[in-house]
C-alpha cells in the first residue's frame, strides 16, 4: 500500500509560515507541484524566501487489504510535521490544520529568512487517511498509512545571483509588455500540458508571486507590484530560464 501511495500522490512536497499565505489554485490532477524533479527554488543568504506548492488529493486509490483487491477512498492527506528547514523558516498550510480533503485542492508556502548557507535536505512526516469499500463481513474500514517523503531540498546561496545575474539568452518564452504597465502576458510556454512554475523575484532575490500552468500562456495585473525591477523565472521540462521585467 506504502508505494500505491507514494505513485499516486506524493511527487512533490509542500510547507509555509504563518505570515505567509496562499491560494488554492486549478485543479492540476491528482499530485503535488512542483514535482521532485523541479524541486522547491532556490534562495539567498539573509534574503526573504518563499515557495508556493499547489497539491490535489485524489478522490480514490486500489489498494490490497487483507489479500483483496478493493478500492479505498481518501478522507485526507494530513501533514504532521517537516523537519529540516533552514533556522528561520517555517510551515502553515491552507487549510491551516494541513489536512488536505479527498477530492480537493489545497495549498502551502515555505517562507523565511535564514543566513544558513547550503542544501538543505527536507523531511515530510505524512499520514494518509482512507476508508475502504464494504469488505465480507467486517464492512468499511478506516485505514491509516503513514509516510515520510525525503525527495525535497532548498538550497540557500551565499549572494542572490539566482535572479540577477543568472539571465537566460534568446529565452524560450516572452513576457510582454516590457516595460510593463498594466496587464501582463507570459507567452510561448511549453504547449505539452505538463505544469510550469513561474516565479517573480523581486531585484532583492526575493519570490514575490509564484504561478503555476497548464497552458501555455498567462496573465497577471503588474499594478499588484509596486515599480522596479523583477525577474521572471520559468521553470519547464526540466529547464530554467529567467528574464528581467520592468514594472513602472
Amino acid at each position: 500500500m506504502r508505494k500505491i501511495l507514494l505513485s499516486c500522490l506524493f511527487t512533490a512536497g509542500f510547507s509555509a509560515i504563518a505570515a505567509a499565505q496562499c491560494t488554492p489554485g486549478p485543479n492540476y490532477g491528482n499530485g503535488i507541484y512542483p514535482d521532485t524533479t523541479t524541486n522547491f527554488v532556490r534562495g539567498c543568504k539573509n534574503t526573504p524566501y518563499e515557495q508556493v506548492v499547489s497539491i490535489k488529493v485524489p478522490a480514490d486509490t486500489a489498494i490490497t487489504y487483507a489479500g483483496t483487491s478493493i478500492t479505498a477512498h481518501f478522507n485526507y492527506i494530513e501533514v504532521q510535521g517537516v523537519s529540516g528547514l533552514p533556522t528561520g523558516f517555517d510551515m502553515q498550510c491552507n487549510p491551516n490544520n494541513c489536512k488536505f480533503l479527498g477530492n480537493d485542492v489545497g495549498c502551502a508556502v515555505i517562507a523565511g529568512t535564514t543566513s544558513e548557507v547550503g542544501t538543505h535536505n527536507l523531511t515530510f512526516s505524512l499520514n494518509a487517511n482512507l476508508t475502504t469499500d464494504p469488505l465480507p463481513v467486517v464492512g468499511p474500514q478506516t485505514i491509516n498509512q503513514p509516510y515520510q517523503l525525503t525527495s525535497y531540498r532548498i538550497i540557500i546561496d551565499e549572494e542572490c545571483t539566482t535572479s540577477t545575474t543568472n539571465l537566460t539568452n534568446n529565452a524560450s518564452f516572452e513576457v510582454f509588455p516590457n516595460p510593463a504597465k498594466g496587464l501582463v502576458t507570459i507567452s510561448n510556454l511549453s504547449d505539452d500540458g505538463s505544469v510550469k512554475s513561474i516565479h517573480i523575484f523581486n531585484a532583492e532575490g526575493k519570490v514575490v508571486k509564484t504561478f503555476f500552468t497548464e497552458n501555455n500562456s498567462i496573465q497577471f495585473l503588474s499594478s499588484n507590484f509596486t515599480s522596479g525591477i523583477y525577474f521572471v523565472k520559468v521553470i519547464q521540462k526540466n529547464t530554467q530560464e529567467t528574464v528581467k521585467l520592468i514594472i513602472e
